[in-house]
């Protein structure tokens, strides 16, 4: 559809409203999930039982729960219709879905 940011079928303006209230966090994700790829990239043949690939997989859950946590509380406290976080909310998992795969699939290749 037209000016909508997934299939979920949510507006870029309705998203970015949602997300404008926890930017700080949205970052510390994004550092936290490039902690995680240097971490596979450094870890070798087998990642899977790295500690620093665990500390980093460990340290990305807990930002998202933090980002899940804080987020619904700044959309409230900003009046947002929860029925609309809760879209955009989704909006976002479904966007941090996409990027886990591309992180998996390029590990797979370089095992290749």
């Amino acid at each position: 559809a037209h000016g909508t940011s997934s299939s979920l079928g949510i507006s870029r303006a309705g998203l970015r409203r949602c997300n404008i209230y926890c930017p700080m966090l949205l970052r510390q994700l994004d550092v936290a999930d490039e902690r995680l790829k240097s971490a596979i990239r450094r870890a070798g043949s087998r990642p899977e039982r790295d500690p620093a690939v665990a500390a980093a997989t460990t340290e990305l859950r807990s930002q998202y729960r933090r980002l899940l946590i804080d987020h619904s509380e700044g959309a409230q406290a900003q009046g947002v219709d929860r029925h609309m976080w809760m879209r955009c909310f989704y909006a976002n998992i479904e966007l941090f879905r996409r990027k886990a795969r591309k992180a998996k699939d390029h590990l797979r290749q370089r095992r290749a």
